[in-house]
């Protein structure tokens, strides 16, 4: 979140992707969203929709606040995580929600968790029967 709060969208858009196709230097995330136009549209959809447009707008200004583990279920060597939030992009504003689901894998050889960004939205997913897509 810290990222996309600074409005590093390029290097928040990395968490999309499985931990090892990830980049790291600065100029390669630049280089492959310039020269990957997929990747780049992937990415635009993403941060332009709210919440996420507002979050990467906000810099230190508002607040971001933690709600709850909305839901969690197994899937073999992974589970799906959604969490979700309260943005509030000023102290007079309007809280609006976001819900993250993350996918963590714990492969049969490593026990260190990889995480990978899944959905990132304002309606509550479909599986949580809240009304949301």
């Amino acid at each position: 979140m810290q990222v996309v709060r600074e409005g590093q969208i390029q290097r928040a858009d990395q968490f999309t992707h499985s931990p090892h196709s990830r980049l790291s230097s600065d100029a390669a995330i630049a280089e492959f969203y310039k020269s990957n136009k997929e990747a780049a549209e992937s990415m635009k959809a993403l941060f332009s929709s709210e919440p996420i447009k507002t979050v990467s707008s906000m810099r230190s200004h508002g607040s971001i606040e933690f709600r709850a583990v909305a839901s969690q279920s197994r899937h073999g060597f992974s589970d799906d995580v959604t969490l979700q939030f309260a943005v509030r992009p000023s102290e007079s504003a309007e809280e609006m929600p976001l819900w993250i689901t993350v996918t963590r894998t714990v492969g049969s050889v490593s026990t260190h968790p990889a995480w990978q960004i899944g959905r990132a939205t304002g309606d509550p997913p479909a599986e949580l029967g809240l009304g949301g897509s």
